[in-house]
């Protein structure tokens, strides 16, 4: 029994870390492009 629930606990300890490591992803990108765009604004 205890087998089956830590390999549930596992699966959803994977998910959170997979959708937390996507939404910094994501963030990163976002700043980056506005970074981007910023420069090529000031240099218009």
């Amino acid at each position: 029994m205890g087998n089956i629930l830590e390999g549930i606990i596992n699966k959803l300890n994977f998910r959170s870390a997979k959708i937390c490591s996507n939404s910094v992803y994501y963030w990163i990108r976002l700043k980056i492009f506005c970074s981007l765009t910023e420069k090529h604004l000031s240099n218009w």
